[in-house]
């Protein structure tokens, strides 16, 4: 049966999600390979990850090594200038030049997600649509509003790509961005470039889900299709998620330095709730339900629950509701 290779990148500060994400996938497609790129990870970790059956963990560290920070072209006003900066970006280019190692090393079909992604749930029915390259967009208003204020587009999440085509066609996108990221300048530039590139394919790809295009590429056209982030990079949890409806799940980068592997379990089985407890909230008035969700926030909670030194700021957040509320009642 037609399947799919999979690959992620991460340091040890991304050690205990890339674990826990290749238990679950493991889980679901036992007979796929994993690759995952080591940008940075202890002994211990590796022996770990590498004592999974399909797993093949790459040694990356001296490719980040060859930095030429000079060429990150970022936007001052949104970033700043410091090193420090510049290596941030510099990461995130740097996953295309993985993904673009990793077609090299497989025949066909493969599938990028971010260390801190997870796959919950089969996806073979990707195997059915037919397309080339597959992305998920996202077309909710605060992102659109966002990309506008920040002059950046955002509607791709390029945490989860999907391959669904030959290595050579894959070499032949993957070069093509990286050419357009050397070009992109101002913020999130990996991302940017790849929706930069994407749209070439059709001006209206990202009017709705599951939208297709071509991308012509030294004469060979790559079939484009986008897919739904609700489904298949689902960022946004703070409602919960269906079970049976979501198959991969994203965690927001501001989450990781306070969650381990066993409160990410607590993580997920909690978001499980979250379409019933958000409809039982809807037999309150709006104060209460705004209160309660406050308080309640799995989004918060996670964040902040092992971190004391933000508790003040989490507190903050709670009584923010009631703040606005007596300010309303005065006027």
């Amino acid at each position: 049966m037609e399947s799919f290779n999979f690959i992620t990148v991460g340091s040890n500060l991304f050690y205990h999600l890339i674990n826990y994400s290749t238990k679950l996938l493991l889980k679901i497609y036992p007979n796929s390979k994993l690759f995952i790129y080591d940008w940075g990870m202890t002994q211990r970790q590796k022996k770990v990850l590498e004592s999974y059956p399909n797993t093949v963990l790459i040694d990356w560290t001296e490719n980040l090594k060859k930095v030429e920070y000079d060429k990150i072209k970022l936007n001052k006003n949104l970033y700043g200038d410091s090193l420090k900066s510049k290596e941030y970006e510099y990461l995130f280019t740097q996953k295309s030049i993985c993904m673009l190692d990793c077609s090299k090393r497989i025949k066909k079909n493969l599938i990028y997600i971010d260390g801190d992604a997870f796959v919950i749930n089969d996806i073979d029915e990707l195997l059915d649509y037919d397309f080339d390259i597959g992305v998920t967009v996202r077309l909710d208003d605060k992102i659109i509003k966002l990309s506008r204020n920040l002059g950046i587009k955002t509607y791709i999440n390029a945490g989860v790509i999907f391959f669904k085509t030959d290595s050579n066609k894959i070499q032949l996108f993957l070069n093509e961005w990286i050419e357009e990221i050397k070009d992109t300048s101002g913020f999130w530039l990996d991302q940017t470039a790849l929706n930069n590139l994407i749209s070439k394919a059709d001006k209206k790809i990202f009017s709705k889900d599951y939208c297709e295009g071509i991308l012509r590429i030294s004469n060979t056209e790559i079939k484009i299709k986008t897919f739904p982030c609700e489904i298949y990079n689902k960022i946004e949890m703070k409602k919960g998620f269906n079970p049976k409806y979501t198959k991969i799940l994203h965690f927001r980068a501001s989450q990781h330095g306070y969650v381990n592997i066993e409160r990410i379990k607590e993580i997920i089985k909690e978001f499980r709730l979250g379409p019933f407890y958000f409809y039982f909230l809807k037999l309150f008035p709006v104060f209460i339900r705004k209160l309660v969700k406050e308080i309640f926030n799995i989004y918060f909670l996670s964040k902040f629950l092992n971190n004391p030194f933000r508790i003040r700021h989490w507190l903050y957040e709670i009584l923010r509701p009631i703040k606005n509320t007596i300010i309303k009642e005065k006027k």
